[in-house]
């Protein structure tokens, strides 16, 4: 089983958005489980929506990440999608202590770019990999490209860019995602392109350690 936790410090940056509709494009993939780590419960409120029967949505705390994850794995997960708050700082690095991968959400702007330091800081104190994901970019532009150009030359940047999209947030609005409202869209696309990408990203990558976890048990 993979987990990814999509994660940063800095709100307003799309994780949720991300998180549903990765985890939904997950499931052509395999068994996929999301968990929502966020008291504000925005996923929770997606999937309670949701017509669908996957992703399924776990009720977890923060703290029985440790002790819950593996007996998923056992119990044929593939995937498993945490989606973490902004402010509340030992939820973020416990979900990125449990995690394989940290896919990190930011809008192209020069505000959001500066407040990365928390996040990309707390996933190496873990040594744990990361992942930028330009997100929100306004499409026809191309000051998303010119970041994300400047972002890799610092840190892994996805090579796809996720665009303020009306669809997204008319899917989210009524419990689906953007191939699930019209699949031919570019939303759906640019969905598609990132998690195939991911995908290939989590190949190279070894299982995080069941020991990884232990520190973190409540």
């Amino acid at each position: 089983m993979k987990v990814i936790t999509l994660a940063n410090l800095k709100g307003g940056s799309g994780k949720t958005t991300l998180a549903a509709h990765l985890a939904t494009e997950a499931t052509k993939d395999g068994a996929v489980v999301m968990a929502d780590l966020d008291p504000q419960a925005s996923t929770a409120h997606w999937r309670a929506m949701r017509s669908f029967a996957a992703p399924v949505l776990a009720e977890i705390s923060v703290y029985q990440l440790a002790g819950k994850l593996p007996r998923m794995a056992n119990a044929g997960c593939d995937y498993t999608i945490l989606d973490t708050p902004a402010s509340l700082i030992e939820t973020v690095r416990t979900a990125m202590a449990c995690s394989d991968l940290i896919v990190v959400p930011v809008k192209p702007t020069p505000v959001d770019i500066r407040a990365l330091d928390r996040t990309i800081d707390m996933a190496k104190q873990l040594r744990k990999p990361f992942r930028l994901v330009v997100t929100q970019a306004q499409p026809g532009t191309k000051l998303a490209h010119r970041m994300a150009d400047e972002l890799s030359k610092l840190w892994p940047v996805a090579p796809v860019i996720i665009h303020q999209r009306t669809l997204y947030a008319m899917a989210m609005e009524s419990g689906r995602c953007a191939s699930e409202v019209d699949r031919t869209s570019m939303a759906a696309s640019e969905i598609a392109q990132l998690w195939r990408w991911l995908g290939e990203e989590l190949e190279d990558l070894a299982p995080a350690p069941p020991a990884a976890f232990a520190a973190y048990r409540r």
